[in-house]
């Protein structure tokens, strides 16, 4: 995929996040990066049937996400497929779910 960094470069750019290359983030969670850019990261994150985040993800700035599939555990909230959270800057969680979730989300830089 072009760079953001080539300003020049002024293409529609797009990819099917089941295409996106994804890392393991620790047991049953993996986690791929779509677009980063200075102005946000776009992400998506795996989860395996009774995984869940390894440590706590902090937030300089927002985060906000989509639950593609699944159900997920955050704390004492519970979300499920079709579910939009947004995080606000200094909050922390460490998700899990029973059931796999996936989710599709951004995370922008602090204000």
């Amino acid at each position: 995929m072009p760079s953001h960094d080539d300003t020049s470069n002024k293409e529609v750019q797009f990819v099917n996040v089941d295409d996106v290359p994804c890392a393991e983030a620790g047991e049953g969670v993996k986690v791929g990066h779509i677009h980063v850019t200075d102005s946000a990261t776009a992400w998506i994150v795996h989860f395996a049937p009774g995984s869940r985040l390894p440590q706590v993800d902090e937030h300089d700035g927002e985060e906000h996400y989509f639950v593609l599939r699944g159900d997920l555990i955050d704390g004492d909230r519970h979300h499920r497929a079709g579910d939009w959270v947004v995080m606000p800057a200094g909050s922390s969680h460490q998700p899990g779910t029973d059931t796999g979730a996936v989710l599709l989300g951004i995370s922008l830089p602090r204000q």
